[in-house]
């Protein structure tokens, strides 16, 4: 994934996988970020792999538990629970995250509206 922003141009190489079926799912990856400053040639990778690991499990016919956490270098987890509410073509995810919620237990509300065309 590459993001080209005027001079600069940042993204990532990584790779995901999910095993398991519609009723129970774990996912899991990893990935390097790159930064590069295209006009002073200047190129940054991070530290370290980001970690991602996730999954899903079926509450009921619409309702799924879902789970989202990403590890970085150098930088607090992110850590995510919430209820999948799937509809015939709408979906929408209502949950809670926190950063690093071991030293921190702030959490932020997550919600995510998703059309299937």
């Amino acid at each position: 994934m590459t993001v080209l922003g005027g001079e600069n141009i940042w993204g990532m190489v990584y790779g995901v996988v999910t095993i398991g079926d519609d009723a129970l799912s774990l996912t899991g990856g990893a990935g390097y970020a790159y930064f590069e400053n295209s006009l002073g040639f200047e190129t940054l990778t991070a530290d370290g792999a980001a970690v991602l690991i996730g999954g899903e499990l079926r509450l009921g016919p619409t309702v799924k538990l879902i789970s989202e956490s990403h590890f970085l270098p150098a930088s607090d987890p992110v850590i995510s629970l919430g209820l999948r509410i799937i509809g015939e073509r709408l979906s929408a995810d209502f949950g809670m995250g926190a950063f690093n919620p071991i030293t921190d237990p702030n959490l932020f509300p997550i919600m995510v509206l998703a059309y299937n065309w």
